[in-house]
């Protein structure tokens, strides 16, 4: 995965992190999820928020489909393997990592449409 985010122009670095580590850092990251023996996937970790009033809520972009999770940190820990890929420089990230979500939101888009599209004009 690494690899693959520095051919695209990325300086990604592997690392394992403790929850708490993970919730300290500044930038997004893409996260190791194990929902079970046999299916696992990458996310993006955007942040967390902490309410008083409930359990914090780990936020998460899923690659799949553009879709924005607001899920308990705690149900995140269970499925989180501790494995991150983090940006090199912060810098550098915050704008990489905007850019990137723009871009997949953009094509998700176009993808929505062209599919809206061919179920108007059915033969």
């Amino acid at each position: 995965m690494r690899d693959l985010a520095k051919e695209c122009g990325h300086d990604m670095t592997p690392v394992q992190l403790t929850i708490d580590e993970l919730k300290q850092l500044r930038s997004t990251v893409v996260c190791h999820i194990e929902r079970n023996l046999h299916e696992s996937e990458f996310i993006l970790w955007i942040g967390h928020i902490e309410k008083s009033d409930q359990p914090d809520s780990a936020i998460l972009l899923s690659g799949d489909r553009v879709v924005v999770h607001d899920e308990s940190i705690d149900l995140f820990r269970r499925e989180w393997s501790g494995y991150a890929l983090v940006p090199a420089t912060n810098r550098q990230s915050n704008l990489t990592i905007a850019i990137w979500i723009i871009q997949f939101a953009f094509t998700y888009l176009i993808v929505i449409v062209f599919f809206q599209h061919l179920a108007k004009v059915k033969p």
